[in-house]
């Protein structure tokens, strides 16, 4: 994964070795990573599956991963953040 300037095209930083990911989520300066999953293969349409299988935590400032989950190959994985209470 990478950012890359929208002014320049330049990378601006990659995240290496996060694998497949089929699912994005922005929350704040945290990109949410879902890693893994079934895939249809262009050249014959065949679905595939991919790993490995989790979430990641990345940086967008920096690119740097500050957690990984890669305990997901036999459940499903959904996204769900919930909002911090007022007081």
């Amino acid at each position: 994964m990478r950012a890359i300037s929208r002014e320049t095209g330049d990378s601006i930083w990659e995240a290496k070795d996060l694998g497949v990911t089929p699912e994005l989520l922005l929350v704040g300066d945290v990109l949410y990573v879902r890693t893994g999953g079934q895939f249809t293969r262009l050249k014959d349409g065949e679905t595939i599956e991919q790993g490995p299988y989790g979430v990641s935590a990345v940086d967008t400032r920096t690119g740097k991963i500050l957690w990984r989950y890669k305990g997901a190959d036999k459940v499903l994985l959904i996204f769900s953040f919930r909002t911090p209470a007022r007081f």
